[in-house]
């Protein structure tokens, strides 16, 4: 069998991000059916730290999926006709929307809602054309994949897709996410922290991630802690770039922020392992990998208390209300002070995390394409 993904996302400077774990999972997958021809398309040609399957072939198109009608539906041409030139047998789109064109057997694979994207993330156009072609696009598929049983039900709800045509591929925690030595703990600090203790913010300039109500309560939890906390912030910092670099530049606290940026899938594993606990109140459903991430490698989490995120983190994470840097405020400090509660969280959280393996979900995958081609 001949089987694509489709992500526009694979930059391979990102440890983290749902494009790049999809094409991580997609590899595990090839690994495991070894017999089968794997193919990526992509952006661009980024292999990196993630070792190429032999049976893995990237394949290198020009493409620009998040603007008007016309520019996806080039994407959309473009991608189609190299399906068929590879000769595919299924499809896996995993940039939240399915090809509506081609009529090779396919997998639309997302993990948020267009209804959950945050304010300023979009143009009103943008996301009025996204929202109308999100609803053509669950059509067009032949299956639909989110990572949890709460979002199915949103979609089944919403959109009126039948329950068969849904099914759940569980986040998946990549291979390096261990607790770390201590020995191995100070050395990150040192490197990245100037040897302090740091939380770690994962998101970057994303809106939805939240990144200014996250330094509101670093604010107020340095004022109430008198701590030299650091508070380290990993992801996309081109977003509103400009705006966002000066609201940093004059930020009270500066000396005690690191803007890292896109960090390497190694620095990723080691800063987060290293971290005295993550800072994650996103604003909207989330994939929620930094969560399982953080949990695995022995980190305890504050997140935000929407249904979707408490699903994730159940009884091994801490939650605030994202839309209140003082409530956040509060959790942070009782991550810092209160060293009982967070020992259960990290213990909690490594147990949770055992439930999501990177080959389980490789064989749900496995298991979902199976099923389609045979009907």
């Amino acid at each position: 069998m001949r089987i694509a993904l489709k992500t526009s996302f694979l930059d391979g400077k990102n440890g983290s991000g749902f494009g790049n774990y999809a094409t991580a999972l997609f590899f595990n997958l090839a690994k495991q059916q070894s017999h089968h021809q794997f193919f990526v398309i992509a952006n661009i040609n980024y292999v990196g730290e993630l070792l190429l399957p032999p049976n893995v072939q990237v394949v290198v198109l020009k493409l620009k999926a998040d603007g008007i009608f016309l520019r996806r539906r080039l994407v959309d041409l473009k991608v189609a006709k190299a399906l068929r030139r590879i000769k595919v047998d299924f499809f896996i789109s995993a940039d939240g929307l399915s090809n509506v064109i081609t009529q090779i057997p396919q997998l639309m694979w997302t993990n948020v809602l267009p209804v959950n994207k945050s304010r300023g993330e979009r143009t009103k156009l943008q996301q009025l054309f996204y929202q109308l072609h999100f609803t053509k696009c669950l059509k067009k598929a032949t299956v639909v994949a989110t990572p949890s049983t709460f979002l199915n039900t949103e979609i089944e709800k919403r959109y009126t897709v039948s329950s068969e045509k849904l099914f759940v591929i569980k986040p998946a925690i990549m291979n390096g996410f261990v607790p770390m030595e201590w020995e191995e703990k100070e050395k990150v600090k040192e490197l990245f922290s100037e040897g302090c203790e740091f939380f770690v913010f994962v998101g970057g300039f994303q809106p939805q991630k939240n990144l200014l109500n996250v330094l509101k309560a670093f604010s107020l939890f340095k004022k109430r802690q008198q701590t030299n906390m650091k508070l380290l912030i990993v992801g996309n910092l081109d977003y509103n770039n400009k705006d966002n670099l000066e609201k940093i530049e004059s930020y009270k606290f500066r000396k005690g922020i690191k803007l890292l940026g896109y960090l390497s899938p190694g620095d990723y594993k080691q800063i987060m392992g290293a971290a005295y606990g993550l800072i994650y109140p996103v604003l909207s459903d989330d994939l929620g990998l930094p969560v399982l991430e953080a949990m695995a490698a022995g980190v305890a989490v504050l997140t935000s208390d929407i249904k979707h995120m408490k699903a994730i983190g159940g009884d091994a994470a801490l939650y605030a209300d994202a839309t209140d840097p003082g409530l956040i405020a509060d959790q942070m400090k009782l991550l810092y002070k209160d060293e009982n509660t967070r020992s259960k969280l990290i213990e909690r959280g490594k147990i949770l995390a055992q439930q999501f393996s990177d080959d389980q979900s490789s064989l749900t995958v496995w298991s979902i394409i199976q099923q389609t081609v045979s009907q």
